[in-house]
């Protein structure tokens, strides 16, 4: 059994991850998804089938209490903010981060690093499991 925590926060984004979720859960053989967002994400996702469970942002201590009966293997995080960096810290365990973040976009400025292609960024939260040979179905957001 394989689990995975997405961490998300707003609506727009959320809707963003939908094809992330659907490919996650059908190409990663007996796999979990425990999805963290605020309270009007969750609205939209808790009617998705491949949601394990859904729990909504709060304090990373309180969390981690939610989180301790269940067996969670990864971390994707698609949030990238100092609250979801606490949280994982808290959980000790193997995250996956989107590759746009502002250090990127910092070391792009100083040519230290190539820009990214512009894709969208449901195609750039790809990337951030691409280690689970996870691909795009071509199906959309239809869910």
């Amino acid at each position: 059994m394989v689990t995975f925590i997405i961490l998300q926060q707003g609506i727009e984004n959320t809707y963003q991850t939908i094809p992330l979720l659907r490919c996650l859960s059908n190409q990663v053989e007996d796999s979990k998804i425990i999805y963290i967002s605020d309270k009007e994400s969750l609205a939209v996702v808790e009617k998705l089938s491949y949601i394990y469970k859904t729990i909504e942002w709060g304090w990373a201590y309180e969390l981690k209490q939610k989180l301790k009966e269940e067996e969670v293997d990864y971390v994707i995080d698609l949030v990238n903010s100092g609250k979801s960096e606490r949280l994982v810290n808290k959980l000790k365990l193997i995250s996956f981060i989107v590759p746009v973040s502002y250090w990127n976009n910092l070391l792009v400025k100083l040519k230290l690093r190539k820009p990214e292609p512009d894709l969208p960024l449901y195609l750039l939260y790809f990337k951030a499991v691409s280690v689970f040979d996870v691909s795009y179905d071509d199906q959309g957001f239809e869910v």
